[in-house]
């Protein structure tokens, strides 16, 4: 068989559904209408629109003659001559109202009536009528718009014309101001640009094509070209390979980036800034800047996100969210930043922020935890307590807890430095020591004296420190016991009380740390309840007396090691 050369051909329905389908609403379509009007070099478009009726009418040429009708009107996708029109470029936008209801065009002494739905792609041509200057468009719409469809569409065409080339009426009102007339942040060679607002708004030549988010750019405001736009078919977005719009965007990033540096950020900016780790950012440019958002809407820099343990991510505002970041379970990421990164998972943000130069180490050590697990764990009986809700006493005993594991720190140094150590791991050693001792200490509500995750946490129970105090040697020593108690643990014991023997030898190993911490607290109390203003209040002359007198007396670390070896785990 010969090879053959054909050509492509379209099918009848395809002029249809193009006529029906360019436009999405009535006011879109009547923005065609008073673009040809300024391509028909008019002075002047008014437009009468009820819920009923559209009339639209222009002093432009209109059509001069049966062959301009015959080749403009009939024919879709005539092309343009170059220059020949300001907007024009497809000759298919006069199928937008043609979808909306039964069009009557009259223009010099022709009439054209089209009705789609009754004639298809038929019209009906007229001709000899009294001249008619310029065009008047008549459209009975074949869906009666409602009052709020009406107010609707009014208010949106004004705001797609709000800054035509020629005044634009509606319903006595001109809705169209040149953009000469107005102030803007800017001109350049290209267009008029106004930073500020919600969404970017894009104008062709005056006429609105499409808006970006603020995000999408890093700020919102108003662009109008001053030249032609390269727009796809149904007029409502630019084309990538436009140069004019090229050079406008890249101002507008420039502008918005040089604004970020002068203020502080706002969603916009912090979309811009995220989107710039898709562009190839170094990662230490943008380290300070607060563009990672917690689940309570507080907005931290990403070196403070970066050198966070324990993290996950939660819908933006969710209660347990907001409980599980209050109370130091975990660093909790809200949904919207991701979406303001473009990535699905933690995983994916932190490989992104890897690939721009973050930590490694940092990153590495950042353990991603499941919300929903730690959410229901939240909702168990042992409940923390958020720091916020501490009373004054709980704040000096947690301070005491804070110094318990330095305390471990120093002890378990001491025994590896006189060989006290029962092996010795080195690096591998520390490492666990740490593990097990840099633990977070808060104030809980549960049926146990305290309890932890074996990780991350240590919580006191509230009720059993209220019967503890201060002045009392005997409750510092078993505030410490308690406290080694749950730093033995390497796992949660919540809801257990199991002791195997590596417990048993762990809390064996380090009971000397009660006497070293015991003897620490005596000296110091004085000192923390003084930094707690209210705390001081409270305690009495006689109770401080007696915390000197006991700091005198030194209690030796002997007698006080053996009481510990000698008690059993703390009763739950």
């Amino acid at each position: 068989m010969p090879l053959e050369t054909r050509k492509f051909r379209p099918h009848p329905q395809l002029l249809m559904d193009v006529i029906r389908r360019q436009a999405g609403t009535l006011s879109k379509a009547i923005l065609e209408a008073a673009m040809n009007a300024v391509d028909a070099k008019a002075t002047k478009c008014v437009i009468t629109l009820t819920r009923n009726k559209v009339t639209i009418a222009d002093d432009g040429g209109g059509f001069k003659g049966r062959k301009e009708i015959e080749e403009f009107f009939e024919v879709f996708g005539q092309p343009h001559a170059e220059g020949d029109s300001v907007y024009g470029r497809f000759r298919m936008g006069r199928g937008q109202l043609f979808a909306f209801g039964r069009n009557a065009w009259r223009s010099h002494t022709f009439r054209m009536a089209v009705d789609i739905l009754k004639d298809g792609l038929d019209y009906h041509l007229e001709d000899g009528l009294e001249s008619a200057a310029g065009c008047n468009i008549e459209i009975d719409l074949y869906s009666p718009l409602s009052n709020a469809e009406l107010h609707d569409t009014e208010r949106e065409f004004g705001l797609f014309a709000a800054y035509a080339a020629i005044p634009v009426v509606v319903n006595g009102r001109q809705v169209s101001s040149p953009p000469a007339n107005e102030k803007w942040d800017y001109e350049t060679d290209d267009g008029y640009v106004k930073l500020g607002g919600g969404s970017l708004k894009v104008y062709n030549l005056g006429v609105l094509v499409r808006e970006f988010h603020s995000g999408h750019y890093g700020t919102g405001g108003t662009v109008v070209s001053k030249q032609p736009l390269q727009v796809c078919f149904a007029r409502n977005d630019i084309l990538s390979t436009c140069k004019v719009w090229e050079r406008l965007k890249s101002f507008v990033r420039r502008k918005a980036d040089d604004g970020m540096k002068k203020k502080s950020l706002d969603d916009a900016g912090r979309q811009r800034l995220a989107e710039k780790f898709h562009e190839g950012v170094d990662y230490y440019e943008l380290s300070k800047a607060k563009i990672i958002t917690d689940v309570s809407g507080k907005h931290h820099a990403l070196w403070s996100f970066v050198g966070q343990k324990r993290v996950c991510v939660a819908p933006d505002h969710d209660r347990k969210g907001d409980y599980l970041m209050q109370t130091g379970r975990a660093f909790v990421v809200a949904h919207s930043t991701l979406e303001r990164f473009d990535v699905r998972t933690l995983r994916e943000l932190l490989d992104l922020l890897l690939e721009a130069g973050a930590d490694d180490e940092g990153i590495g050590e950042m353990e991603i935890l499941n919300f929903e697990k730690l959410a229901k764990e939240a909702d168990s009986d042992y409940r923390l307590v958020p720091e916020k809700q501490w009373r004054p006493i709980e704040r000096t005993w947690m301070k005491l807890g804070e110094r318990f594991h330095y305390l471990c720190y120093k002890w378990k140094w001491q025994q590896q430095r006189d060989g006290m150590a029962i092996d010795d791991g080195g690096d591998d050693d520390y490492i666990d020591m740490q593990e097990r001792f840099d633990r977070d200490i808060s104030i809980g509500v549960a049926d146990a004296h305290g309890w932890t995750d074996g990780k991350t946490y240590i919580a006191i129970n509230r009720d059993w420190l209220a019967r503890r105090k201060l002045a009392s040697l005997a409750d510092i020593f078993e505030f410490g016991r308690l406290m080694l108690h749950e730093y033995c643990h390497d796992d949660t014991d919540v809801g257990t009380d199991v002791h195997g023997p590596e417990f048993d030898a762990a809390f064996r190993e380090q009971v000397g740390m009660i006497g070293l911490f015991a003897e620490w607290a005596v000296s110091e109390i004085p000192k923390l309840a003084e930094a707690e203003q209210r705390l001081a209040t409270k305690l009495s002359a006689k109770a401080k007396d007696k915390l000197e007198r006991l700091a005198k007396a030194g209690r030796t670390m002997e007698l006080i090691a053996g009481q510990a070896v000698a008690a059993e785990a703390v009763p739950r």
